[in-house]
């Protein structure tokens, strides 16, 4: 088994996810466990960010691919941050960046779907 961590917080209104190790069978196993607990409990604004990975396989990605349309069935969004040159070369490759909505940091992707937010009533 390999050594990785995922832990989940809140920032403005959005859950962020932070993996860390390689994306492989068991840490993706974990992070599909995450998402799900999430669209559970009807968070759906959610950042993952992916400063600490080391590696991530096509199969990794495939099921992070299928958890975003989940949570987009849900009204929600993923978006991915901090992603190093090596793991953006795979989201390339594997047209990933083409599906994610994909930021530098945490802040621009909150921003990101504050932007994307209805305008408030004013009363």
């Amino acid at each position: 088994m390999s050594d990785f961590r995922v832990d989940t917080n809140e920032k403005g209104g959005c859950e962020i996810i932070d993996t860390e190790g390689r994306v492989d069978a068991f840490l993706v196993t974990k992070i599909r466990e995450v998402i799900n607990e999430l669209i559970q409990a009807e968070k759906v604004k959610i950042i993952m960010r992916f400063h600490k990975v080391a590696q991530i396989n096509s199969t990794a990605l495939g099921i992070l691919i299928g958890r975003l349309r989940r949570v987009r069935l849900h009204g929600g969004d993923i978006k991915i941050v901090e992603l190093n040159s090596d793991i953006r070369r795979v989201f390339d490759v594997m047209g990933a960046s083409r599906i994610f909505d994909i930021h530098p940091d945490v802040d621009s992707a909150i921003k990101a779907f504050d932007e994307l937010a209805p305008p408030q009533e004013k009363a």
